[in-house]
């Protein structure tokens, strides 16, 4: 078994996580559980220790939802903070996701205009589309 320390860079974890990972995958992408919030909640639960290990996708997909639909205010912090890490990782759909919150001042986060830009540039230089379409409104 890996160490914890090679399950962050290469994003390599154990079976029960990567099960964990499909399960989760399943119900927030399913056409119809996905937008109910017991298919969220358990998503949730089964992306926290994936997260925590420094799986990417498990921080992406764990800190949008807290992000969005947190109970609380630490919840929504904890959900910027694990898109935060995602994004200064390198993934382009937590970099657009942090830029937006930044844009907007959501979710408890104070609105940073510069930063939101840096965030969907680092998102645009990696060919995702929507931040590209959101940068060329921004700079109109």
């Amino acid at each position: 078994m890996k160490s914890t320390e090679s399950m962050l860079l290469t994003d390599k974890a154990p079976l029960r996580f990567q099960v964990s990972m499909t399960c989760a995958r399943w119900l927030l992408d399913h056409p119809r559980l996905g937008a109910g919030m017991q298919a969220r909640r358990l998503a949730s639960q089964l992306l926290k220790r994936p997260a925590r290990l420094g799986m990417v996708e498990a921080q992406r997909r764990l800190g949008g939802l807290l992000s969005e639909c947190g109970c609380s205010g630490r919840d929504r912090l904890a959900g910027i903070q694990m898109l935060r890490d995602a994004a200064q990782r390198g993934d382009q759909d937590a970099q657009f996701r942090l830029g937006v919150l930044l844009l907007s001042g959501q979710a408890d986060v104070a609105m940073d205009k510069g930063q939101a830009r840096q965030w969907l540039e680092a998102a645009g230089a990696q060919g995702h589309a929507p931040a590209l379409e959101l940068l060329a409104t921004l700079g109109e």
